[in-house]
């Protein structure tokens, strides 16, 4: 998704859609995450605090 939103930002041909295209969208996938992950510390509690410790959110070794 975070690709195909990237290549379309760049075939705009503008620089301002291509920030449109990455901040926006980016910006729905952050509150996203924290509501999911949320969800999923408050049902599996301890073991899914764990899994969050050792693994990344999105893209590994970068967010």
């Amino acid at each position: 998704m975070l690709l195909a939103l990237i290549g379309f930002g760049l075939a705009l041909s503008n620089w301002a859609g291509l920030v449109a295209m990455v901040v926006l969208p980016g910006a729905a996938f952050g509150y996203r995450i924290a509501v999911e992950e949320e969800a999923l510390l408050s049902t599996l509690g301890e073991p899914y605090a764990r899994y969050m410790r050792r693994t990344w959110r999105l893209i590994p070794y970068l967010i």
